[in-house]
């Protein structure tokens, strides 16, 4: 009996395990896999939607913070140049968040998950690779993460500042890990 009690817990729980789950689109896994060296755009994207600067400054200092030995952007093979413009990289990297605060009347999955209060959020964070010569998208990963903010601290302004970094280790992470399975190594 204890066995099929388990069974229905993970099988009711799966889904909601799943959804959490980090996936990349490789949209050219050609283009993908020719990409030796890239940039990580902090002003402006090359579809020239602007970033907004809070954005900017979260997102230079996780460069900062990632670009040492143990840092989530050794994790791709490709050799980061410091400049879009005079750099002249073979991608493009963009980033950017969405934070989103449940309001009365969660949704199902939402209220599964236990998340009813003021206190949490979920960030979105969206992570592009575009071809740098013709400015297509060759990569697309989207990440959702469930974040309670620090009591008497954390407001809903707060969110990228302080769950941004997270977003943005686990969606490089994830594009190192789609790149070597593209190209075969591990």
């Amino acid at each position: 009996m204890w066995r099929l009690t388990l069974l229905v817990i993970v099988l009711t729980f799966q889904p909601l395990l799943a959804s959490q789950k980090l996936v990349g689109t490789v949209i050219h896994s050609a283009a993908l896999q020719q990409v030796q060296s890239y940039c990580v755009e902090t002003r402006n994207a090359p579809d020239d939607r602007t970033i907004v600067s809070s954005d900017a400054y979260v997102i230079e200092h996780f460069l900062q913070a990632e670009d040492k030995p143990q840092g989530a952007l050794r994790d791709l093979p490709w050799k980061r140049v410091a400049d879009c413009t005079s750099g002249n990289p073979d991608a493009i990297v963009t980033t950017s968040f969405l934070v989103e605060q449940p309001i009365a009347g969660a949704t199902q999955t939402e209220a599964a998950l236990g998340i009813t209060s003021s206190d949490q959020v979920r960030l979105k964070t969206t992570l592009l690779v575009f071809d740098a010569a013709s400015k297509k998208v060759i990569y697309r990963l989207q990440t959702n993460r469930y974040e309670t903010l620090p009591p008497g601290e954390g407001t809903f302004l707060t969110a990228i500042p302080l769950y941004g970094p997270k977003g943005l280790h686990n969606a490089f992470k994830t594009l190192g890990d789609d790149v070597r399975r593209i190209a075969g190594t591990k």
